[in-house]
């Protein structure tokens, strides 16, 4: 279910969504101030965690269901990024949270 649903930021970072979640998130094309940190983590938790978008590709593409927050800025890149199929599922003035095609069919 959705207590368990992989989230993740793309190119941007919120600092509070991983406190009002309750759990950690990764991060997609951002590393940001994060950097120096995510600098000392072992190379599979920098993939896993703070994968560039390549890496996040075949991520986004499986039959798990995904969840992505973003800026309403950065839906443009998306597709550059090859991050195909997002389906809206929630819009604010700033952001914006998607679903891969398995979380939009969870959450409907």
């Amino acid at each position: 279910g959705q207590d368990h649903a992989t989230i993740f930021s793309y190119r941007t970072y919120t600092q509070t969504l991983p406190v009002y979640l309750e759990r950690l998130i990764g991060v997609v094309a951002s590393r940001g101030e994060l950097a120096f940190g995510i600098g000392k983590l072992p190379p599979e938790v920098q993939r896993e965690r703070f994968p560039d978008a390549a890496e996040f590709a075949p991520v986004w593409s499986s039959r798990q269901p995904v969840f992505l927050v973003t800026e309403r800025r950065y839906l443009k890149n998306m597709a550059e990024d090859g991050l195909d199929g997002a389906v809206t599922l929630l819009e604010e003035p700033r952001y914006v949270l998607l679903g891969n095609p398995a979380a939009a069919a969870e959450v409907r």
